[in-house]
């Protein structure tokens, strides 16, 4: 076999290992521009965006006479929008961390929740005139805290989302540690208010017709804590914040947050004893200040780090934006932001790549496909057909798509029709020289068995004729006579044999259209043989079906039933059995001999029916051996078969017409 590859597949490797090559070009190509273009964006507008989510209204927040949980409540939400914030489909890693004006956290990035709440006074009473803020902080991403605020905040369903929290446990400010909370689903709390039932929630619930469901129940672990207050919180804001790991200069931090922290705070020791140089520069404006720091801003088309430090005034004393002194610092907000330019736009435009990919793989599959049906599978057909011994194959010459395949294909047909002919010429010749061999071997094979067939009686005919010439045994002379006659009568009988057989080999035979009963014609032949059957004591079984009438030449078929019948009594030992059996199926007649004898041989089986041929190989039997072959030939004339089987019994002949 060749180790050359076959061409499909050949083709199909180099078309993939080009377009691939395509794709991999384009993909480097148009990441490189799209980079850059990102890298534009994000340095100009998306890092100074996130700044500004965090710090817008935060002047508003502090000017106002809040109570001190609406404060806490509005700082919170500053720092979740931030973290929440998003440019694009970018996947930012951000910080932010509120600090009082002795560097003190106020509030940082993590993971809580706000809400809006009612006592349970307001509850009962449906009084609701009054506004309470509070947070949770969830704690650990294994605490069940977490575990409760991620579902509420993966679950977009509005109907499954909780209208209503009640939560029971300590409160310190504004924040609230529970140890009990349940929910009122949104479908829940519709239908309630669909109803337009006058009795408020809180009355109803004390009628027990809310249906709380229990998201976390810690009641028995508090025996010990004396104040538990209740309240029914809505409207909650869910932050989890995104701590991945960023490295910085070399070193790995567990967070932005760690990292900004880390930096604005001159934790040193976290960079392994590099110095960062902390100063201070900003604007003209009182709207802030940023807080520069040396070396730590990375700036690259791979990555981008960007740290700043807003100062918030209590813009009350700000008078025409003008002031000689610097107004008084209420908080000061640090935001931390890292970006991938590259992350960025493989994030962004990932589906393209993929969909380029796939448009790659088409390729490939079309153009081998093309290549396939047009080329490769013509010449395998071709190919196919020369090696399978010239099976015939056959080409749409209309949708050919190459020249060199109609080309080919037509010199194909051109020498497959020579070789055709050539073929067929010498199959003719073949058969006739086989034709000639086979009747020159019957000639010479029949002459044979004639000389054979011939030589004893003749050898008979003459010892008795010399006999007499030499009146030897005068007194026998009757009986010699008598033997040369019946010898000569049985040399008429096989020349007159030969003679019909050679007929009806040849076909010139006329068949006549008799109607007769097959059953009448079998009884009528065995009653020929009614004594030599009885001198042989031979028991006689007869079984057919009706009178069986038949449309045939009814000499010629009385022939073959003679033949069978008289084989069967001349073959069958003294004492022994004949079956007949005939019926009629499906308009054909079969007829059926069986006799007690000794089972042929397959060789037998398949010779039998030949010329001259006898089972009994000392030729003592009287017959010409020219019987089956005379009425294998009578029965095949008449659309019929022949056959021959050996039984329990011995051995059975049959035909069928």
């Amino acid at each position: 076999m060749s180790r050359r590859p076959r061409a499909d597949k050949a083709v199909e490797r180099r078309a993939a290992i080009v377009i691939i090559t395509l794709w991999l070009i384009f993909s480097v190509l148009f990441t490189v521009v799209m980079v850059d273009e990102t890298y534009r964006e994000l340095k100009y507008y998306g890092r100074y965006d996130f700044e500004t989510q965090v710090t817008a209204g935060l002047p508003e927040i502090v000017n106002s006479d809040y109570a001190s949980d609406k404060l806490n409540n509005d700082l919170l939400d500053a720092v979740r929008r931030g973290n929440a914030w998003s440019w694009s489909d970018t996947e930012f890693q951000t910080a932010a961390v509120i600090y009082d004006t002795q560097w003190n956290v106020v509030y940082e990035s993590s993971d809580f929740m706000t809400f809006r709440y009612y006592t349970q006074e307001q509850w009962n009473e449906a009084l609701y005139d009054e506004l309470h803020y509070g947070y949770i902080n969830l704690g650990d991403e294994d605490g069940e805290l977490f575990q409760i605020a991620s579902a509420i905040h993966s679950n977009h369903d509005y109907y499954t989302r909780p209208a209503f929290l009640k939560i029971t446990g300590t409160i310190e400010g504004s924040e609230i540690k529970p140890v009990y909370i349940a929910s009122l689903k949104m479908s829940e709390y519709e239908e309630i208010v669909s109803k337009h039932v006058v009795e408020h929630l809180g009355i109803r619930d004390k009628k027990g017709k809310v249906k709380w469901e229990t998201l976390m129940d810690n009641t028995a672990d508090a025996g010990k804590i004396d104040k538990l207050i209740t309240v029914y919180a809505y409207s909650q804001n869910i932050n989890i914040y995104d701590d991945k790991p960023v490295k910085f200069y070399g070193k790995q931090f567990d967070s932005m947050l760690v990292l900004t922290k880390a930096l604005v705070e001159g934790d040193n020791s976290a960079f392994d004893g590099s110095d960062f140089n902390v100063t201070w520069g900003g604007s003209n404006e009182y709207s802030g200040y940023n807080l520069m720091i040396s070396h730590a801003d990375v700036d690259s088309r791979k990555e981008i780090f960007d740290f700043r430090v807003r100062k918030i005034y209590d813009t009350t004393e700000i008078e025409d934006g003008n002031m000689s002194e610097e107004p008084e610092t209420k908080l000061i907000v640090v935001t931390g932001l890292y970006v991938s330019p590259v992350k960025a736009v493989l994030a962004e435009f990932w589906q393209i790549y993929s969909l380029a990919f796939v448009f790659a793989l088409d390729a490939v599959f079309l153009i081998r496909t093309y290549i396939r049906k047009h080329l490769i599978k013509p010449i395998e057909a071709i190919n196919g057909s020369i090696r399978d011994n010239r099976k015939p194959v056959f080409l749409d010459t209309d949708k050919v798509m190459f020249a060199e395949i109609e080309e080919l294909y037509n010199n194909y047909r051109s020498e497959n029709e020579y070789h055709r002919k050539t073929e067929t010429e010498i199959t003719r010749l073949n058969t006739a020289l086989d034709y000639a061999k086979e009747a020159e071997e019957n000639r010479r094979q029949l002459t044979s068995s004639i000389a054979h067939e011939l030589k004893t009686p003749l050898a008979i005919v003459r010892s008795y004729a010399e006999g007499l010439q030499e009146h030897i045994a005068e007194e026998k002379r009757d009986k010699y006579l008598e033997i040369i006659v019946s010898e000569t009568d049985r040399m008429d009988a096989m020349v007159l044999e030969m003679l019909d057989l050679s007929r009806l080999e040849a076909g010139k035979v006329r068949l006549a259209q008799d109607d007769f009963s097959l059953t009448q014609m079998v009884r009528n032949t065995f009653e020929k043989f009614e004594t030599l059957a009885a001198e042989k004591e031979l028991r006689l079984t007869l079984d057919m079906k009706g009178d069986l009438p038949v449309t045939a030449d009814e000499a010629r078929i009385g022939q073959v039933v003679t033949n069978f019948v008289s084989n069967a009594v001349r073959y069958t030992p003294h004492g022994g059995e004949i079956r007949v059996r005939a019926y009629a199926r499906n308009n054909r007649i079969l007829f059926f001999i069986e006799n007690t004898a000794k089972h042929f041989t397959e060789e037998e089986k398949q010779k039998i029916w030949e010329t001259f041929y006898r089972t009994d190989k000392s030729r003592s039997s009287k017959g010409t051996g020219l019987g089956l072959a005379i009425a294998k030939n009578i029965v095949e004339l008449h659309g019929g078969k022949v056959f021959v089987y050996n039984t329990e019994l011995g051995v059975q002949f049959g035909f069928e017409i």
